[in-house]
């Protein structure tokens, strides 16, 4: 309880707004909501600039990265893809779609917090970790499987929304 507690204590207060900042978007996206189909992409194209840049930053060209990072992306694209075919996706006219709730988004934005953070609390404890196998794979790994679930899920609903847009 007590290295909970000064862990707590030392993390820098802005991170702590980001965890609201990324429950506030993953509790919005539970309630059914129309919006602008290009919105849907806003969340995936920053979180995999986001992941892609500390990634890069991190590792550099490192192959051992670059070789999980495809992995999971091609993993997380596949279970993006399986994730857009739960719920309904409505075309509602002038590039505006219906969407589902779901609690995808917000599982999702705090599994990407939740990684990053533990990330940042082993290389605070221990500098050498990311040096070793074991922190780049769970880097790369993650980061991977994020971005993958991102994409896959936005190109699934993209599709469903052509798919629906060409029927009405």
């Amino acid at each position: 309880m007590e290295a909970l507690r000064q862990t707590l204590e030392h993390t820098p207060w802005w991170v702590f707004l980001i965890l609201a900042y990324v429950a506030w978007i993953g509790i919005k996206a539970l309630r059914t909501r129309v919006v602008e189909f290009g919105k849907l992409a806003v969340a995936p194209v920053i979180f995999a600039v986001w992941g892609l840049a500390s990634l890069f930053q991190m590792f550099g060209l490192n192959p051992a990265a670059l070789g999980i990072l495809a992995v999971a992306l091609v993993a997380g694209g596949l279970a993006g893809w399986a994730i857009s075919r739960l719920g309904e996706v409505q075309p509602m006219g002038g590039g505006k779609v219906e969407v589902s709730g779901s609690p995808v988004t917000l599982i999702l934005v705090l599994a990407i917090f939740a990684s990053k953070y533990t990330l940042g609390y082993w290389i605070a404890v221990d500098p050498a970790a990311r040096e070793t196998m074991a922190f780049v794979a769970f880097d790369a790994g993650v980061t991977g499987v994020v971005i993958g679930i991102f994409l896959g899920r936005f190109w699934g609903l993209y599709s469903r929304y052509r798919a629906g847009a060409a029927v009405n």
